[in-house]
């Protein structure tokens, strides 16, 4: 019995290591965020979901804040 526990308290733990390389950001050129390159199209090339995400934040964070004038009332 003790030994099976302990079996399955060892899978448990390695279950979680894994080579998965589809959440890990290669060392790929992520494209420069500009208008050019801030569309769909090219969204949909990058494949991998973390560097696509981080490239989506790029682009949407490359503004500058701006604040609006004061109105006097």
């Amino acid at each position: 019995m003790k030994k099976a526990i302990l079996i399955m308290s060892f899978l448990v733990l390695l279950s979680g290591c894994t080579d998965d390389k589809t959440n890990q950001i290669s060392q790929s050129v992520i494209p420069e965020a500009n208008d050019e390159n801030c569309t769909d199209a090219v969204f949909n090339t990058i494949k991998n979901k973390l560097e696509r995400d981080a490239f989506k934040s790029a682009c949407f964070h490359r503004s500058k804040f701006v604040p609006s004038p004061k109105v006097q009332w």
